[in-house]
């Protein structure tokens, strides 16, 4: 099929566009044939097979009597047509009510799918969007079978004038009258009504077709969508890889705002807020700058010991010696090098261990935090 094509979108744009003219122009046929059907507008002989299929499917007896002629060489018989309608007006009355109702909620239903389509809307919203265009369209797929059907079958009891009388609802006439081969009304093709009615419940075959065809493609076209959607791996709930990864770093801690779908926080370093509460200016402040301060206030640099005999100050890259001071140090948290200044050196006699089990690192707080001092 020349549909399959083009994108799914733009067969869906079609499909809507073309089902709405459908429907609007099933809704003028239905509402032409009730007002003929209750003689709101009127038929003239002269309109000739337009009056034709008016007699024998629309006819309904109110608009007044109608007499018609039956001819044959010189000889003319007027005989009135049924007062009460025809069982073929009735029934035809009958199915323009319904393909008028259903064509209301078609349009509806392919205004609405035309909608859907452009926003493009997925998921079950979309399915519950679209569904009552596919259901109204396989309704008339199935309603136009039928009326082609019943319809059909009426072209085989209208094959001539005597069956054509029959079929409307003159059964008395007398079978001479069957020597009559033709009338002023329906001339020698007795059968146009019956051929156009099943014309038009058909759509002409390829309008039907058509309709069968989009109503495949875009039903398939929706189960694809949601079969794609349901199949696709859902995304992991852990969106805080680069986060765990700055995480591991030495350094602050990153400022990264938590979100409420975070399935597995234990994964992350849960830094807990402080337990006196803190001004109101600071309780603005994000959860990383809480963590900073408690990871340098629990974990405070450690000083490396050296040898104060040493003349040469040790640089950051020097090996500690001492195994003492080399078990003091924690390889997790930053270390800084401090050189021991002359006058502790002549305070302290060389080699003692004071220094060694007495130096401490402590925050200054008259000095706002940041700055240590060596105790002893």
């Amino acid at each position: 099929m020349a549909t399959c094509h083009i994108s799914s979108k733009s067969r869906a744009i079609f499909a809507g566009i073309f089902s709405l003219i459908q429907a609007l122009i099933w809704c003028a046929i239905a509402i032409l044939g009730i007002l003929l059907y209750t003689c709101k507008i009127s038929v003239t002989e002269s309109s000739g097979l337009t009056y034709l299929f008016y007699l024998v499917y629309f006819y309904s007896g109110e608009c007044g009597a109608v007499e018609i002629e039956l001819q044959e060489d010189a000889t003319t018989t007027r005989i009135l047509w049924p007062t009460n309608g025809t069982a073929a007006a009735l029934k035809t009355y009958m199915w323009i009510i319904v393909y008028l109702m259903l064509s209301l909620v078609w349009a509806i239903s392919s205004l609405l799918f035309l909608i859907v389509t452009v926003a493009e809307t997925r998921g079950a919203e979309g399915v519950k969007l679209r569904v009552p265009w596919l259901v109204t369209t396989a309704v008339f797929l199935i309603l136009d079978v039928a009326g082609t059907i019943v319809y059909s079958v009426d072209i085989s009891f209208t094959e001539d004038l005597q069956q054509l009388l029959e079929f409307v609802g003159l059964h008395h006439i007398d079978d001479t009258l069957g020597a009559y081969n033709s009338s002023s009304i329906f001339g020698s093709i007795t059968m146009g009504p019956s051929i156009i009615a099943t014309l038009i419940f058909s759509r002409l075959i390829i309008i039907w077709v058509l309709n069968l065809t989009l109503l495949i493609h875009i039903a398939h076209d929706v189960r694809q969508t949601e079969k794609k959607k349901a199949l696709e791996p859902r995304q992991p709930r852990e969106p805080y890889k680069e986060y765990l990864k700055k995480l591991s770093t030495v350094g602050p801690i990153p400022d990264v705002k938590w979100e409420p779908y975070q399935r597995k926080r234990s994964e992350v370093p849960i830094v807990k807020p402080l337990s006196k509460p803190s001004p109101p200016n600071e309780r603005k402040r994000k959860q990383s700058d809480y963590g900073q301060y408690l990871y340098y206030a629990r974990h405070l640099p450690q000083a490396r010991l050296y040898d104060i005999q040493s003349e040469t100050p040790p640089t950051a890259k020097s090996e500690i010696t001492d195994p003492f001071a080399a078990s003091m140090v924690d390889p997790h948290i930053p270390t800084v090098d401090y050189v021991v200044s002359e006058s502790l050196k002549k305070e302290i006699p060389p080699g003692s261990d004071v220094i060694k089990e007495n130096l401490q690192m402590s925050k200054n707080p008259s000095r706002g935090g940041d700055d240590l001092n060596l105790l002893y």
